[in-house]
């Protein structure tokens, strides 16, 4: 699977699970990942070698949003798992 990964611009809205308004967010890239669990699993920095490091980009938290690139479905980074979200304008 492909996700288009975005990351929340102010954290202090991170634990909210808002409707996905893209200009709320950076575009940080096109990930292949086997599903959620693991795109967050590639996202977060535990040795100092992960992807977040080779992109100078920080770790994957809460807030932050994965587009699933087949099925246009975004998904917010919760405190525990994951929630699809509503695109906005």
């Amino acid at each position: 699977m492909q996700f288009k990964v975005y990351y929340v611009k102010d954290m202090l809205n991170g634990y909210r699970t808002p409707a996905f308004k893209a200009s709320d967010y950076t575009e940080v890239g096109i990930i292949e990942a086997f599903d959620a669990g693991d795109l967050f699993t590639q996202m977060n920095v535990v040795e100092g070698d992960e992807l977040p490091v080779k992109m100078g980009i920080r770790s994957m938290s809460c807030g932050d949003v994965a587009v699933d690139m087949a099925t246009g479905k975004a998904y917010f980074c919760a405190p525990v798992g994951w929630e699809q979200v509503t695109p906005s304008v």
